[in-house]
């Protein structure tokens, strides 16, 4: 999959002077994703490692949020950089009407959380570019059959339905399909990866002291009683630490709250 668009890797390192933590801010991938994307990538991340080890920190990338914003390129360093993504347990922004497109939608793939529900997330057939030589069908066919596999594999590595690669090549190379926020949940790239949820539900309920039975009935209580608005932190602490519905203040006749 290539695109006209030059590629750019932004972001920086920085560390606290006070605590030593590291991280990366700004961290972002635009145009076209190519072996020199995946380069500049993996070379933000190297730094990022000398910086917090010479720090003498075990600061990680954990939660790490890289913003997309991508037509495609190179299916191969595309799956190269999400694999960079699910093996730091990085997040994947795409804002509202920013397109993650072709084979930026594996490196979306690869995040462990996808912020990206609303933003356009597109797919078409993958193609090759029109070489110099001879056309050889042969060549072609049995390229595109490792191609295809290797897609086939890596979503099933990402925990990602594999029919996303067929549907893939429902659409022409020159059109492009957007993906709904259901279809997006119905291949896997829905927000939360089931490996990742169940990796932070077992270290939450650890850190509160719980067995998984009574973790799992404070989590089905955040989700009946916690409303989904500026209050909804406060209930889920409150939920998780006493596994009691919050007091709801009620109001008084005279418009007044009270307990």
């Amino acid at each position: 999959m290539s695109h006209a668009n030059a590629g750019e890797v932004t972001g920086r390192v920085v560390c606290d002077k006070t605590t030593q933590y590291c991280l990366i801010k700004g961290l972002g991938i635009k145009g076209e994703i190519d072996d020199t994307t995946l380069a500049a990538f993996m070379q933000l991340i190297e730094n990022f490692n000398r910086q917090r080890d010479s720090n003498g920190r075990s600061s990680d990338l954990t939660g790490t949020e890289v913003k997309l914003n991508s037509p495609g390129g190179s299916v191969p360093a595309s799956m190269a950089i999400g694999r960079l993504l699910r093996q730091n347990r990085m997040t994947a922004e795409v804002k509202p009407g920013v397109v993650c497109s072709s084979a930026c939608v594996f490196i979306y793939a690869g995040a462990v959380v996808r912020e990206g529900h609303f933003g356009k997330i597109g797919i078409h057939q993958p193609y090759f570019e029109v070489p110099q030589q001879a056309v050889q069908t042969n060549t072609i066919k049995d390229s595109y059959a490792v191609m295809l596999r290797d897609m086939r594999s890596y979503l099933r590595e990402m925990n990602v339905s594999e029919q996303l690669a067929d549907e893939m090549l429902k659409t022409r190379s020159s059109d492009i399909r957007y993906l709904s926020p259901d279809e997006q949940d119905q291949f896997g790239l829905d927000t939360f990866d089931p490996v990742e949820r169940e990796v932070r539900d077992v270290e939450h309920a650890q850190k509160l002291g719980l067995d998984r039975r009574e973790y799992n009935r404070r989590d089905s209580l955040v989700l009946k009683v916690c409303p989904l608005d500026s209050g909804y932190a406060n209930c889920y602490e409150e939920v998780y630490k006493t596994g009691r519905e919050p007091e709801v203040l009620k109001p008084s006749q005279y418009g007044t709250p009270v307990n």
